[in-house]
């Protein structure tokens, strides 16, 4: 019986938290207008597939951008012809 309370504790606790993600995450888009990135949703899309191409192809230029270094940003805009300012 025991144990029963400590499990209905945890998925209550485990509830709220996730409420109150989802309206963090509510929040910083009506701020940023930024939409939130679902990393569980991706994962299991780039699980299912085995080809490389289709697993890069979940990546968007912003996280692109993050990883690569500064250099290779400032080529990728030489090459496009963007304001480098």
């Amino acid at each position: 019986m025991q144990t029963q309370e400590i499990q209905n504790q945890a998925t209550n606790a485990n509830k709220e938290k996730k409420e109150k993600i989802q309206d963090l995450q509510d929040r910083v888009q009506s701020t940023t207008g930024v939409a939130g990135f679902n990393q569980t949703q991706n994962n299991n899309n780039n699980e299912n597939s085995n080809d490389p191409a289709e697993k890069s192809a979940g990546i968007t230029e912003t996280q692109k951008a993050a990883s690569a270094n500064l250099e290779q940003i400032l080529q990728s805009k030489i090459r496009k012809g963007e304001n480098l300012s």
